[in-house]
This record gives C-alpha cells, sequence and structure tokens, in this order.
C-alpha cells in the first residue's frame, strides 16, 4: 500500500501532523499500536510548564529563549506554531481555554494546581474561578470513587481564596456499579452513566447543592466517554455552574480529546492501521521505502515520506537496555549521555537525565541512523532529544509542534 506520508504511531503527535498533512492534500496512514498518552490525559495540555530550576513558567513564549539548543522549541520555532496547534484543535471541534503568550493554573489530578497551556472548556481552572468571582465552592464526589480528591482540591482552592465545601451523591446504577469496587473508575462510570442515569446524577446533584449554597460546583470528570454530548449535557441540567476536575489513570477528557481528533483525521480520509505496530524498515541508502507491520504479513506500507511519532519510554518506541538506549524497530541512532551512569540522578524526585534522551536528528528533525540523516523520515513528539517532558510540563506542546514543523517541511517539499 502506498501513501503520501506514513505515520508512526497515533497520539497526539501522530493525529496532529496525520490531520495537518490531510489538510494539505497529502494521503496519509497512521499505524498505531493501542492506547496513545492522550488516553491519560487530564484535559490539559502543557506548553512549558516549569523551567530547568523547576520554578513555574509565566510565558512560555517569553521562556523559549532560556532553553537549551538542542531543545525541540528551540529547533522548531515554538512560539510561531503554538497558535496554529490551539486552531487545530479548534477546528476538530476540542474548545480549549488559553494561550502560549500566559501559562494557567489547571487542578490536577492530585488536587494542586499546576501550570497549564490549553484546557478543555469546562474543566476546573484557578483562572476561570476567580474571573467569576467565585467565593464557595461545593466539590461534590461519588460514594465509593476514590480516584478523586475532594480535600487535597479543598485546600488549593482555600489557597486561592476560595472557601470549599466537600459533599458526595449516589444513584441506583452507581450503587449497582460500587458491588464490584475495582469498577468504580473513570472510563467504566462514564460508560453507564448516559441518558436517563445521567438525569437522575443531575437530580442527586442538584438535591445535594440547593441554588445559593455555592456559587460554582466541582465535580469528577467521569462523564462523556461514550458520547461527549453527555460531557456538557450535566453541565446544562446542573441547578448551579459545574466544572469538571480531573482524574488520575485513564481519563475522560483525554478520551473525548483522542476521539475528536480522530474523527477529524479520518474524516479529511486519513486511514489508521489500528493495534498495529512497525516492526522493520527497508532502506534504500538515505531513504527510508516502506515499513513492516506486525499485522500486515508479507505486504508493507510504502511512501514518499514518513514520521515517526510512536513515543518514547512509556510507549516502548524506545528501550532502555542494561548499557544502552534503543529504538528497535528501525535502528535509528539515539541523542543521550555516552556513559550510563550519567543517565540517571542521585535524588529519585529529581529531573533524570535519561528522559532527555531521543532519537538523534538533524536541524531539520530528519532521524539519523548510522551518523546520516535519513532524507525522508522525520522525528515528531516524545522520541525526540533534548526535552524532559515531566519535569518541564512540556509534552504536549512538544508533540503538536514538532509535528506541524515536520507537516509544513513536508508540504513545501
Amino acid at each position: 500500500m502506498k501513501f503520501d506520508i506514513v505515520i508512526i504511531g497515533g497520539g497526539l503527535a501522530g493525529l496532529t501532523a496525520g490531520i495537518s498533512l490531510e489538510e494539505k492534500g497529502l494521503s496519509t496512514a497512521i499505524v498505531s499500536t493501542g492506547h496513545s498518552s492522550l488516553h491519560f490525559n487530564t484535559g490539559s495540555f502543557g506548553l512549558l510548564g516549569y523551567d530547568a530550576d523547576r520554578k513555574p513558567v509565566a510565558s512560555p513564549a517569553d521562556a523559549i529563549s532560556r532553553l537549551a539548543n538542542n531543545h525541540p522549541y528551540v529547533r522548531t520555532g515554538m512560539a510561531s506554531l503554538a497558535p496554529q496547534a490551539a486552531q487545530l484543535l479548534a477546528d476538530a471541534g476540542i474548545t480549549m481555554a488559553g494561550s502560549e503568550a500566559h501559562n494557567h493554573l489547571r487542578i490536577s489530578p492530585t488536587g494542586i494546581a499546576a501550570p497549564a497551556w490549553l484546557t478543555l472548556e469546562g474543566m476546573a481552572t484557578v483562572e476561570n474561578l476567580r474571573q467569576q468571582g467565585v467565593k464557595r465552592a461545593a466539590i461534590v464526589g461519588i460514594d465509593g470513587y476514590l480516584d478523586f480528591l475532594p480535600r487535597f482540591i479543598a485546600s488549593t482552592l482555600e489557597k486561592a481564596g476560595i472557601a470549599a465545601t466537600v459533599k458526595s451523591v449516589t444513584t441506583d446504577a452507581l450503587r449497582l456499579m460500587r458491588k464490584n469496587e475495582s469498577e468504580m473508575r473513570a472510563a467504566n462510570i462514564s460508560r453507564i452513566l448516559i441518558g436517563d442515569r445521567l438525569d437522575r446524577l443531575a437530580e442527586a446533584i442538584n438535591a445535594a447543592v440547593k441554588p445559593g449554597e455555592a456559587d460554582v460546583i466541582l465535580f469528577p470528570a467521569v462523564v462523556g466517554s461514550e458520547n461527549p454530548d453527555e460531557y456538557a449535557r450535566l453541565r446544562r441540567m446542573s441547578a448551579t455552574p459545574l466544572y469538571y476536575c480531573a482524574t488520575p489513570g485513564a481519563s475522560v477528557p483525554g478520551m473525548i480529546i483522542g476521539r475528536q481528533l480522530t474523527s477529524r483525521y479520518t474524516r479529511l480520509g486519513g486511514m489508521i492501521f489500528k493495534g498495529d505496530s512497525v516492526v522493520a524498515g527497508q532502506f534504500d541508502g538515505d531513504r527510508l521505502t516502506e515499513v513492516k507491520t506486525q499485522n500486515l504479513g508479507s505486504d508493507s506500507l510504502r511512501a514518499d515520506n514518513f514520521i515517526f511519532a510512536a513515543g518514547s519510554f512509556f510507549s516502548h518506541a524506545l528501550e532502555a537496555l542494561p548499557d544502552r538506549i534503543v529504538e528497535p524497530a528501525l535502528g535509528l541512532d539515539i541523542d543521550s549521555p555516552a556513559d550510563r551512569p550519567e543517565l540517571f540522578g542521585k535524588d529519585l524526585f529529581e529531573p533524570q537525565p535519561f528522559m532527555k534522551a531521543g532519537i538523534a536528528t538533524d536541524p531539520a528533525l530528519h532521524a539519523m541512523r548510522g551518523g546520516r540523516p535519513v532524507a525522508n523520515l522525520y522525528v515528531a513528539g516524545a522520541a525526540l532529544a533534548g526535552a524532559d517532558s515531566l519535569s518541564e510540563a512540556s509534552g504536549s506542546g512538544v508533540a503538536m509542534t514538532s509535528a506541524l514543523f515536520i507537516s509544513n517541511a513536508i508540504a513545501h517539499k
């Protein structure tokens, strides 16, 4: 099968590249192994949340000047690409608030206020509560649902000058689910909170928080994975303005974002090979001509250009062996400290050097193989060297801006 571009990886970087290239009239295919990090996204995207000293960044657009020269943002020009990324999300029907000019404070799954670039509409942020003049918040949980930390959220709100009370609700459908505590997870709860079951939940919330008792309700984001319309419907049915808070693990807001991006990509004409993975590639000199996948057998995917957007250690696209880090599928070069001990810091809670390891590339983000750039193979997202997405809170921004940088480069070839 022949395409203009084959994209290895169906996460945020892969979908961003695919959508952008399809919008430019090029034919693309995505090889997607399984759930990407979008499945665990909390409903917020980070562009650059913390600097090298772990201090919060107020303006990502300004902070780029203080990054190392090998950081993906320095190499791609993050400031000019971030608005394009936000527009791509909007075109996919994903309404988010935020700007690259100023970070805002999202409420994380652990209840703390953390810097973010973009946050899904309907999710609670410290800024939107302040802007509405909120003085009293009711934090409403679900009986038996342990992946929600209302006391921690209350502490964060109180530091922001907002008084918080904690309540809990349930319904017949939720009581039945609670008979097996292992089922009380966001994705599972969301599957049953549809139709009249969602109506019953709204009634329970309105009974627990009477009009005038609080300025806003904060509720766990456990609605909308099957139908994003339900996400907005519960908010409309609440007698008091309701906002969602992210929960740990598999995340309903992340599922909504992933579903919307995938829908946009396929509507544009893109093809996804789901549940498959690239296991080898055929090279001709300095070019990759085709890739073999686990499920296609003797068939292969051929293209004029390829994008490696399969992620890093989390997705097993990169592997840490006892003596080195490798990219196992295509044998690409790795950019990392030469000595193994240098990959790890002594303090477990400090940023770890190995997190900045990634596939070596030239300035145009062509992958390096055997010390030479592969002319038609680009690297996007977490596989790039130079960024520590965990300590910087930059993973989403690196994924989207590098994918757009590559898309623009391919379109202008």
